[in-house]
């Protein structure tokens, strides 16, 4: 079995599938280019992930409206992992979503929460939340970072970083292209950006261990996977 982690996947987006395809101006209402990335979206998950792994989606399935969310049902029944190996971390376009949409993702994960945690066999802890530590949530304008990266009205709903050097965060959210996004800032070498804009597939908790260590996360930190 191996557990790998996605987030921001963002089925049923135009303006997203619009930003991924390298458009200037992303179209709002390009269904059909948005229908486009949602099977590449899926196809690649399915390729990675099979019935024997793990797959934990650290948020933001959809855009969080009614259509959105019901093209983001319909793609993840088509998951090849099991529903009782799928687990879903809260983004901020589910937690803005009404009861009647929210609902509808229960059948489809074994488990969903705000925030996760992960304990591996050599004592570390593997912090799972949509949103980078707290004090990143500063309302910054980052180059390369979705509008609301570092949005000040989401940062109640994101962990806080304590500098326990056995501690890792897996974060979504940003949409940023690298894998440490706020690497040099206190804490930054200390969470990993697994979202689809950083690696355009889901990401194996084997391949993510040597960047737990911050030295190894330094050398690292230039390197754009998408």
């Amino acid at each position: 079995m191996t557990v790998y982690f996605t987030s921001d996947l963002h089925f049923g987006h135009p303006f997203v599938a619009g930003i991924r395809a390298g458009h200037v101006e992303p179209d709002r209402e390009d269904w059909a280019l948005s229908a486009a990335h949602d099977r590449r979206v899926l196809d690649v998950i399915n390729a990675h992930a099979g019935k024997a792994d793990e797959l934990y989606i650290l948020g933001d399935v959809s855009s969080g409206s009614r259509r959105s969310m019901d093209i983001a049902v319909e793609n993840l029944a088509r998951l090849n992992v099991p529903v009782k190996r799928r687990h879903l971390i809260l983004g901020n376009h589910e937690t803005r979503s009404n009861g009647a949409i929210f609902t509808e993702l229960y059948p489809l994960f074994g488990e969903i929460a705000c925030q996760g945690r992960i304990y591996l066999d050599d004592g570390r802890q593997l912090i799972l939340s949509h949103f980078q530590w707290r004090h990143l949530m500063d309302g910054s304008v980052i180059p390369e970072q979705a509008t609301n990266a570092t949005s000040l009205k989401l940062a109640k709903d994101a962990p806080v970083w304590t500098g326990n050097p056995h501690e890792t965060l897996l974060h979504g959210h940003t949409h940023n292209r690298h894998v440490f996004d706020f690497d040099g800032r206190p804490g930054g070498y200390t969470q990993i950006h697994i979202g689809w804009d950083a690696w355009r597939r889901p990401v194996a908790l084997e391949e993510l261990a040597p960047l737990f260590d911050p030295k190894e996360a330094e050398r690292y930190s230039d390197k754009e996977h998408a």
